[in-house]
Formats: C-alpha cells, structure tokens, sequence
C-alpha cells in the first residue's frame, strides 16, 4: 500500500516535549503518530481524552437522559433474593 505524508502544525515546544516522551518510551513521534492514525482508522473512534467540550458536553446529557429514563422505571425486587414462589406471584400475579 502506497505512504502519504500527513502534516501538522504544532508549537515547536510541544514538538520537543512530544520528541522527548515518545524517545523516552523507545519510539519516534513519527511512528507514535502513524499508530494514532491507524487506530483510527482500524476503530472509527477517538479516544476519550482527545474528545471536544461539545462532544464531552453531549455525552453527559445523553446519560443523564438515560438517567433520569432509568429512575421512571418501577422498582422490584431483586430476582436473586426471591424464592420460586415469590418469583411466581411477581411474575404471574393472583390468577384465580
């Protein structure tokens, strides 16, 4: 499969920063960069920590609607705790 330079611009500090980590856990950034991009591409997702304020934001209301969904749903009680008749009346009720 044919290679294609993908460039960047990012601050020459943070450069040097990145350089230095990634030398420190025995890789280049070149090669930390092209397994960023291939996870990608292999997942389709990005990572949590790479995730916009919006995104983050949509997250947190798309649980507290679940939330909020969960807490409408009538409690019983736990079916590990029940005994077979018991299990019978909830499941089935009084049926005379």
């Amino acid at each position: 499969m044919a290679s294609v330079v993908v460039s960047a611009r990012v601050d020459e500090g943070t450069r040097r920063k990145a350089e230095a980590a990634a030398r420190r856990a025995g890789m280049s950034l070149g090669s930390l960069i092209s397994g960023f991009v291939s996870d990608l591409a292999t997942t389709g997702k990005v990572p949590d920590s790479y995730t916009t304020d919006r995104e983050l934001l949509r997250r947190r209301r798309a649980l507290d609607t679940l939330e909020e969904i969960s807490r409408s749903f009538p409690v019983g009680t736990p079916l590990d705790t029940m005994t077979r008749d018991e299990f019978m009346e909830e499941a089935y009720g009084d049926r005379d």
